[in-house]
């Protein structure tokens, strides 16, 4: 992750808000020959785009530690809304005496919608359409100066 912000209001959580950028070429996926491709302008095309950009619009309450963050994010420089079952994973202090926060959000995005299109022939009769995509984020924001 690049940057990232983390309002969290304990007593009226839909007042929270998350907002993140991620550096496009970190993407990992254990396979270092594809992670390449999805850098270049086939897919992600970091160079261009080395951002990925996510902020949130709504946070839901569902139960426990469990909420749904449905924001804006933007790929490839088009932006789309996208919705996250998201999970708060308990808060400590560190070495230094600040607040830190786990968190963590899952969901899964169609690429096409970003238009990351390329696709591949092969065998002249199958086509690689692997158009839904997991995307997970997780991060332990700290909270220097904490408004809770």
């Amino acid at each position: 992750m690049l940057n990232g912000q983390v309002h969290i209001d304990d007593q009226y959580p839909e007042n929270s808000w998350v907002e993140a950028q991620v550096d496009a070429a970190s993407i990992g996926t254990q396979n270092e020959m594809r992670d390449g491709h999805l850098r270049s302008p086939d897919f992600l095309d970091v160079e261009r785009y080395p951002v990925l950009h996510f902020k949130s619009t709504r946070i839901e309450h569902v139960k426990d530690e469990e909420y749904r963050v449905t924001g804006n994010l933007t790929v490839h420089g088009i932006t789309k809304e996208v919705t996250l079952d998201a999970e708060f994973t308990g808060q400590m202090k560190d070495a230094y005496g600040n607040l830190c926060a786990g968190l963590s959000a899952r969901g899964t995005i169609n690429r096409k919608d970003w238009g990351l299109n390329w696709n591949m022939a092969v065998l002249a009769t199958w086509d690689i359409r692997f158009n839904k995509c997991a995307l997970t984020m997780s991060f332990t924001p700290i909270f220097f100066s904490l408004s809770r």
